[in-house]
């Protein structure tokens, strides 16, 4: 017995080459298994056989390497399940297992490495083999081991690392499958605030044993003059609104009280201007950096200084993408402050209010565009 198989070993990945990074130093694995629903339509033309029942259910086991924000390579083994056949004497399977590498090229929903969070939408393109076994001594032969498989895909993404998939996988011409997937990725965080080390507390130093002198006999006081008063003091410098800095050097002679200042005499916090990001995404701008680069200097002016940096986003999309990404701009900032300017992660903290706290109404562009900001307030 005769079935079709498609001959196609070279098979190109080229259109997924643009998610994968020139240099490949950061992969993130995962792995899963499915449940499968088969149809397998084995080639009987000119033989006595018929396909009684196409049907079938079978079950999968992936792993694979995340690459890039856009791209995963992904090696599986199949067993589909098994096609009947039949002619007037004998009924017996052709069973089916598959096995093969590919590449997913995620198409939406995809926004890092990282975070493969929320719903995405992926292509899958690649090389696979086929292998049969049949019951009942049906006579079977195969054309070719090797195919193109390519299917298509939507993936849902929760914040522990689990996932679950729906997928529609071609294999050959006589042989395609539904599958319903656990997926498990391993590595990486979704806190909403950046940790920072805490503070290790000083310990008492060991008290100095004294060692014991042999006393001696007192001395008589020796009479002398006392000492001359210390000079009064010098005039403190006027500060009008008792912030600390004279007014002399004070930009901002008309802070609050109590409200805590930089060297300049101004409040340490409030909106970030400047400091904007890509559309939809994390990736600060050019201006953005310049703006942060004023930051590092008032902060290294300003050692003790502690800052909590808070990211806002308008309420276009959905409340839980926009915490998301705002939680991700607030980390980026955080970043940028660290590994730039050499500012100590223990003096930063990095949180996402999403669409949560609008300044502006949001039914407008200037409102929204308001709402999207970076604030710096003092962590007392």
């Amino acid at each position: 017995m005769n079935y079709r198989k498609t001959s196609c070993i070279a098979v190109s990945l080229a259109a997924f080459a643009a998610g994968v990074p020139s240099a490949m130093a950061e992969t993130r694995l995962f792995g899963g298994v499915s449940l499968l629903g088969s149809n397998l339509e084995p080639r009987v033309n000119a033989t006595s056989f018929t396909v009684t029942e196409s049907a079938s259910a079978g079950a999968r086991v992936f792993a694979g390497l995340d690459l890039s924000r856009r791209f995963s390579l992904e090696g599986y083994y199949s067993d589909l399940g098994g096609a009947e056949l039949s002619n007037q004497t004998i009924t017996g399977n052709i069973d089916y297992q598959a096995a093969g590498l590919s590449g997913l090229l995620y198409l939406y929903g995809s926004r890092s490495l990282e975070d493969r969070e929320g719903l995405m939408l992926y292509a899958r393109a690649g090389i696979g083999f086929l292998n049969n076994s049949s019951t009942n001594g049906i006579e079977f032969s195969r054309l070719n081991n090797e195919h193109l498989a390519a299917g298509l895909g939507v993936e849902y993404g929760f914040n522990n690392g689990f996932g679950l998939r729906a997928e529609f996988l071609n294999h050959d011409a006589d042989a395609q499958d539904i599958s319903f997937s656990l997926v498990k990725r391993f590595g990486g965080g979704n806190n909403t605030a950046m940790p920072v080390p805490e503070e290790q507390p000083e310990l008492p130093a060991e008290p100095v044993k004294a060692e014991m002198e042999p006393p001696t006999e007192p001395e008589e006081p020796v009479e002398t003059a006392p000492p001359p008063p210390p000079p009064p003091p010098p005039p403190s410098p006027a500060d009008s609104d008792g912030d600390g800095v004279p007014d002399e050097s004070d930009l901002c002679a008309d802070t609050p009280a109590g409200a805590v200042v930089a060297e300049s005499g101004c409040v340490f916090s409030g909106v970030l201007e400047g400091v904007n990001f890509e559309s939809g995404s994390a990736a600060l701008t050019p201006r953005a950096t310049e703006a942060l680069d004023g930051v590092i200097e008032e902060l290294r002016a300003n050692p003790d200084v502690r800052i909590s940096v808070q990211s806002h986003t308008d309420n276009q999309g959905s409340a839980a993408n926009n915490m998301e990404l705002s939680r991700q701009r607030a980390v980026t900032v955080v970043r940028y402050l660290a590994d730039v300017g050499g500012i100590d992660l223990a003096r930063m903290s990095a949180v996402g209010f999403g669409e949560s706290e609008p300044l502006q109404s949001n039914q407008t562009a200037q409102g929204r565009a308001a709402n999207r900001r970076v604030e710096l307030e003092i962590a007392q």
